[in-house]
């Protein structure tokens, strides 16, 4: 049986990652194609692929990382690390590159999920972290509870961070896992 399989969700066929997806062992979910398109979020659009893809059937996590931003190598092992140690969540660590071709947004997005992880961790006495959509996992069983992803607005990463702090859930960072 296969580690994983890879799952690319796209704007429409006209978007540029479309082309990354095709190759072997890589399926395509498209947001223009799915059943409604009444919530044209990330978070929309994992919520339907999880629900077409139903996880918890075959998969101990969901990996959730953008496909235009890069991952280090040892990326999935981290967070394979992360889940043996009983983390329902678990994010990598974000790191300027990903958003070089744009400076300002990339610097914001680094110094706001820095912060915040750095008051998570000081604050919370879970040792909580925050989720950015750029790189982490969720476990297949917290997805079956909902049986799909309930955090469908345009910042879906931090609604399901929310929710984590809020009910309990732990979560784990990763500074070795660049995202």
């Amino acid at each position: 049986k296969d580690l994983y399989e890879v799952y690319l969700i796209v704007e429409d066929k006209d978007d540029l990652d479309h082309k990354t997806g095709l190759g072997p062992r890589l399926w395509i979910f498209d947001k223009g194609c799915g059943q409604s398109r009444v919530r044209p979020t990330k978070g929309g659009a994992l919520d339907e692929a999880i629900k077409a893809l139903r996880p918890w059937e075959s998969y101990e996590a969901v990996v959730v990382f953008d496909a235009d931003d890069w991952v280090t190598d040892n990326f999935l092992a981290e967070m394979d690390r992360l889940y043996k140690e009983g983390k329902a969540v678990g994010v990598g660590r974000r790191i300027y590159p990903n958003r070089g071709t744009d400076v300002l947004a990339g610097c914001g997005a680094l110094i706001s999920m820095g912060q915040a992880n750095i008051m998570a961790f000081g604050l919370t006495p879970y040792g909580q972290t925050v989720v950015t959509g750029t790189g982490y996992f969720v476990r297949s069983s917290l997805l079956e509870r909902f049986r799909g992803y309930p955090w469908q607005g345009l910042t879906e990463d931090m609604m399901l961070t929310n929710y984590c702090h809020a009910v309990g859930i732990p979560m784990g960072l990763s500074l070795d896992a660049l995202v």
